[in-house]
């Protein structure tokens, strides 16, 4: 991995750690900006959902990259950061991890972290001025425990005392990733945590699209053999997948 310096940044509060860190890449702030918030009042998730981020239970965390690629090509930073942040996780708390397609990480059949990459392209030069990688990790259980409607989908490491090791590993492991980004490596670990492949899956957004999840293919699709007899690749900014019973 080539040596560089991060600049970390760290917030006892913050609305959020991308909204934060956006408004430094639009001043021109360098690659390897990190912000590390304690707390986030609106964390945000894909799709314009929340993510929950009270107070000291969880890592919550945004790095700064300018690579040199293709809008294209910067579509596989989020599967890049998701092969990195299970790693991270189970060196630092033993738990191991899957990936549900495209950008969450599962501990134990339950969500336990997820990403979030925001952008600037110039589309018409096919350049990526800048991405965006937030992450949330829960680190442990809220003193009043999660929200009803998050408490039989998401989990924690039980841990709050592994924040700062865990942010090591994950930007060790993110950066390692990242300078080979190109290769496309990653997708074989990927595709190996899926928790998805050979599953039944519901395409949300999609009425009536349901069938089983069967291969991770080279531009990071899940391919699902729907019940019509349809081989239907989805790409990570059209649809969402939850496992039916």
């Amino acid at each position: 991995m080539a040596k560089r310096k991060l600049k970390i940044i760290k917030l006892e509060t913050v609305d959020s750690t991308n909204t934060y860190l956006k408004t430094l890449a639009e001043k021109g702030e360098r690659e390897g900006c990190v912000v590390v918030a304690r707390r986030q009042t609106s964390g945000r998730g894909r799709h314009g959902r929340s993510f929950f981020s009270p107070a000291d239970t969880g890592l919550y965390m945004s790095v700064l990259l300018r690579p040199e690629a293709s809008v294209k090509e910067s579509l596989f930073i989020t599967s890049m950061t998701a092969v990195a942040t299970a790693s991270a996780i189970e060196t630092v708390s033993n738990k191991k991890c899957g990936i549900k397609w495209v950008n969450d990480i599962f501990v134990e059949g339950k969500k336990v972290a997820g990403i979030l990459c925001e952008g600037s392209f110039d589309h018409d030069a096919d350049k990526v001025n800048y991405v965006i990688v937030g992450i949330g990790v829960n680190l442990c259980q809220p003193k009043e425990d999660f929200p009803q409607e998050l408490r039989e989908i998401a989990t924690s490491l039980g841990d709050e005392g592994i924040r700062d090791a865990l942010l090591e590993q994950i930007l060790n492991r993110l950066f390692a990733l990242y300078d080979e980004l190109p290769s496309h490596d990653f997708l074989t670990e990927y595709k190996e945590r899926s928790v998805l492949l050979g599953e039944r899956v519901k395409v949300l957004g999609n009425e009536g699209v349901e069938g089983v999840a069967i291969d991770i293919d080279e531009e990071c699709r899940l391919i699902l053999k729907a019940d019509s007899g349809e081989t239907v690749p989805l790409s990570s900014g059209e649809v969402s997948v939850r496992l039916t019973q």
